[in-house]
């Protein structure tokens, strides 16, 4: 079945909401071309919208080599915040919760532990790590990439543009602890379906 970006932002929080225990909260999805977001409250949808950017595309258009600039990522970082003020997600302000699904969302997770020694998996870290990773490219570049590597190396050129849209979405909204869910669109879709028939998994 042919989604839109909506009906993709609703199917993401439906995968992640079993994992979710705070009934407050972002869910955010940085695709290879798309980014979703949903505002939720009380463990309810309350806003959805899905903006036109996401990692490849940030990359294809913005990053001259394998691994962005620091100048490149301010860009890509100014873009998203254009955009979501043009596509605004009016009760998604305030919300120190945000949950990310997708492979950059996840990977950003291992990432995380690969480079700070921990073992948090997507339980997460503080929403304000990602601009201290982000800076690596320009303080420790050598580090920050052999972590790539190791922890996302089919993820080598798009990570950092993903996370420099997932560092905009934080700042805008105000975001203050970062996890990934295990689910996403595809879980969400299928569960969907299955409640449709009576079957509630």
């Amino acid at each position: 079945n042919v989604i839109s970006g909506e009906e993709e932002a609703m199917l993401d929080f439906s995968g992640a909401r079993r994992t979710i225990s705070a009934p407050d909260g972002l869910v955010v999805d940085i695709g290879g071309g798309s980014t979703e977001l949903v505002a939720f409250r009380d463990g309810e949808i309350r806003e959805a919208v899905s903006l036109p950017i996401g990692s490849l595309n940030m990359f294809t258009k913005y990053v001259s080599d394998v691994i962005p600039t620091r100048a490149e990522l301010k860009t890509i970082r100014r873009h998203a915040a254009s955009l979501m003020e043009e596509y605004p997600l009016h009760s998604g302000e305030g919300r120190a919760l945000l949950c990310g699904v997708g492979g950059t969302c996840r990977a950003s997770c291992k990432l995380s532990d690969e480079l700070f020694d921990t073992d948090h998996g997507y339980s997460g870290y503080p929403a304000i790590q990602v601009k201290g990773i982000l800076k690596l490219v320009k303080t420790d570049r050598e580090r920050l990439v052999g972590a790539i590597i190791k922890s996302a190396p089919d993820r080598l050129h798009t990570l950092l543009p993903g996370m420099a849209i997932l560092s905009a979405v934080i700042e805008r909204y105000g975001c203050e602890h970062f996890v990934a869910s295990p689910y996403g669109v595809r879980e969400g879709y299928l569960l969907e379906k299955l409640e449709e028939t009576g079957h509630d998994g």
